[in-house]
């Protein structure tokens, strides 16, 4: 075994079997229900393989909650309940679950190296994108840039340092870049996540 990824498999009994057959092959750790118990610590485990037909509403709301690689097995094509779950369609061969599995892992912790926390959202850097709860809003290179020079400062940061740090600007440039910036980005927050505090105006600049 090459990896020491904890993968859990629930609620296909034959795919279970198959796997626990090969189990020296894997490139993970295996470990596997027949059911979707309550009680199941779910934080010992990296990637969670679950079937199809053992989901319903409530746990797929679980899942979505859950900061866990998500694998659903499915004998079909089907459509992906969110955007957080993966799927391999069965059959499958072995190469490709030890590849799937491998590849998520890597995605994940590469994703967890570019990620930043600002208030109760996540901003993450590689996919562009602001999240909370599942939800997110796209951004832009120079909004993400924007966004670090606020976080990075403990003080109001003024318009002209904006300008210098994101677009090189002189300081007596006469533009509305930043405010123009700025709008867009409370917007999107705003009619996403109705988020109206964002990035603060005071007398003397710009706050996160």
């Amino acid at each position: 075994m090459s990896s020491s990824i904890n993968v859990i498999s629930i609620g296909n009994k034959e795919f279970n079997l198959s796997l626990m057959e090969v189990k020296q092959f894997l490139k993970f750790n295996l470990f596997v229900e027949d059911d979707f118990r309550e009680n199941i610590n779910f934080e010992n485990y990296d990637v969670i393989m679950i079937h199809k037909k053992k989901l319903d509403k409530e746990k797929i709301d679980f899942l979505n909650r859950l900061e866990k690689i998500i694998v659903l097995i499915s004998e079909r094509e089907t459509k992906l309940f969110s955007n957080k779950f993966s799927i391999i369609k069965l059959p499958v061969k072995l190469d490709d679950i030890n590849s799937i599995i491998l590849n998520l892992d890597i995605k994940k912790k590469f994703s967890i190296n570019s990620s930043i926390k600002i208030k109760d959202f996540t901003l993450n850097i590689n996919d562009r994108k602001i999240s909370r709860n599942n939800e997110f809003i796209e951004i832009t290179e120079k909004e993400i840039e924007l966004i670090k020079i606020l976080l990075n400062s403990k003080i109001p940061v003024k318009k002209d340092k904006i300008l210098n740090s994101v677009w090189k600007y002189s300081k007596d440039a006469d533009t509305h870049t930043v405010e123009t910036h700025i709008y867009r980005l409370r917007k999107k927050m705003k009619d996403k996540f109705n988020e109206q505090n964002f990035i603060i105006n005071k007398k003397d600049g710009y706050i996160i």
